[in-house]
């Protein structure tokens, strides 16, 4: 069975955070816009004359957001790629997409602004949802006639049918342990081969 909230909630939260490095990234592109902090500060209202502010050039800036907004963007790229697979029926592949969504969820926290917070909590809990999942088993028994039988998977204690494997020949199965022919319930000879059942 695939744990497919946990997938939905992560890969969701995954696309807030490349929503939110696309924002940021964009912010690079805003301020190269304004050429140089100097001239912005030194026309803006008179507050600070142009001869007396140095120009301080953005472009050293504009490449750290760019970076920053970059790495935000990676980092929703690989959580999605975590959501996709903790959606594998293999628990080892589970449990690597849940740690690597969880290192992306925080490193990127900052630079995609936090996936413009409802991405980090929804990747959070689907995050959560993946380390903890378990995959249901189903009960099923295998029979191998003369030989006995063996049952598969968790056990009610509410279902008498459904206890512990016995030796063949008693217990719910009921087997001839001679010719493997079913017994009726409380037979004491096999009405096949006429051996007695066991005790």
């Amino acid at each position: 069975m695939r744990n497919s909230t946990a997938v939905y909630l992560t890969v969701v939260g995954g696309v807030f955070y490349v929503i939110g490095g696309a924002l940021v990234f964009s912010l690079a592109g805003a301020l190269s816009s304004f050429g140089n902090l100097g001239d912005l500060f030194g026309n803006y209202g008179g507050l600070v004359a142009p001869t007396t502010t140095p120009a301080l050039s953005t472009s050293g800036l504009n490449d750290v957001v760019y970076a920053v907004g970059g790495f935000g963007i990676v980092a929703g790229i690989l959580i999605i790629a975590g959501g996709v697979l903790m959606g594998a029926e293999q628990p080892n592949r589970r449990k690597a997409g849940s740690i690597l969504a969880i290192v992306m969820l925080i490193l990127g926290a900052l630079p995609a602004l936090g996936g413009l917070l409802i991405g980090f909590i929804l990747a959070a809990i689907g995050c959560y949802m993946g380390l903890t999942y378990k995959a249901a088993r189903s009960n099923f028994t295998v029979g191998f006639g003369p030989v006995g039988s063996v049952t598969l998977g968790p056990q009610s204690p509410s279902n008498p049918s459904a206890g512990a494997p016995s030796e063949a020949g008693r217990g719910p199965l009921n087997y001839c342990i001679k010719c493997g022919s079913r017994l009726r319930d409380g037979a004491v000879f096999c009405g096949a081969c006429g051996a007695r059942v066991p005790e």
